[in-house]
């Protein structure tokens, strides 16, 4: 006797190094402190999540926290193949930063910065990446990081968040603010993640198991209120009645 039915979602977490992508992993994964900085990942670090639908279902999400130097860039590049989804974190505090030097240099703002130009090109790289993936495009979600260094006026005015939000905005994408030591925004997004991931399986699971039947039509002629049929005895009277509209329909059609 088979068991219940298993199926893997994929997801990975990238973005540049030092932008949080492992604290807001750890977190995720009730493993984050407070007092320790996490160890830079080296290559990729995975983690499982299970989910199990009410018929049984059961669904594993594998999590791959992606290195962000630039050294493990061929590594991280071949992970993409066979992807679901891909959660893009962004420091927005380093975005700030990057604005504010340029200001006191006196640098055209009317364009975005050399960084912010940079961090939302690798948006344009992940969907390049992520083709012939699993799912073509793969959900993408983005998370601005670092909010809490922020006060909420500032975040609000932030130039690099709101350029941000409208370049993820552009692809489709979700975008989320968090900071790793609020448990509640760091682990949104991946809750969200894991219930869109579920929600798109089930959908077109039901719509494969019950697809639609059509009716076939009849031709348009066919419908044309000259050729109604009509109840005719069933003598060769009826028979000889019944030749003669059909060819009269014939003649409506070439007309």
């Amino acid at each position: 006797m088979e068991g219940p039915p298993t199926v893997a979602f994929k997801v990975l977490l990238v973005g540049p190094a030092e932008s949080g992508k492992t604290s807001l992993f750890s977190q995720f994964n009730n493993e984050y402190s407070a007092d320790r900085a996490p160890n830079a990942t080296v290559g990729v670090n995975f983690k499982f999540h299970a989910r199990v639908l009410p018929d049984g279902t059961r669904c594993t999400i594998q999590f791959h926290d992606t290195a962000g130097s630039k050294r493990f860039e061929s590594v991280v590049t071949s992970y993409y193949r066979s992807v679901h989804a891909v959660m893009v974190i962004i420091d927005l505090s380093e975005l700030e930063r990057s604005i504010s030097d340029e200001q006191k240099l006196g640098a055209d703002m009317s364009i975005p910065s050399r960084l912010v130009h940079e961090r939302l090109a690798s948006l344009q790289r992940v969907l390049e990446r992520c083709e012939g993936s699993e799912r073509e495009p793969p959900i993408i979600y983005v998370i601005g990081t670092k909010t809490d260094r922020f006060t909420p006026p500032l975040l609000a005015a932030a130039t690099g968040r709101a350029e941000l939000m409208r370049r993820a905005a552009a692809f489709h994408a979700t975008y989320y603010d968090a900071c790793a030591p609020d448990r509640t925004s760091a682990i949104k997004p991946f809750d969200d993640i894991i219930a869109a991931l579920i929600t798109e399986y089930v959908r077109d699971r039901d719509a494969r198991s019950h697809p639609v039947a059509l009716r076939p039509m009849a031709p348009e002629w066919a419908r044309s209120p000259a050729c109604e049929p009509m109840p005719l005895p069933g003598t060769w009277i009826g028979l000889m009645l019944q030749t003669i509209l059909s060819i009269y329909c014939v003649g409506c059609r070439i007309e």
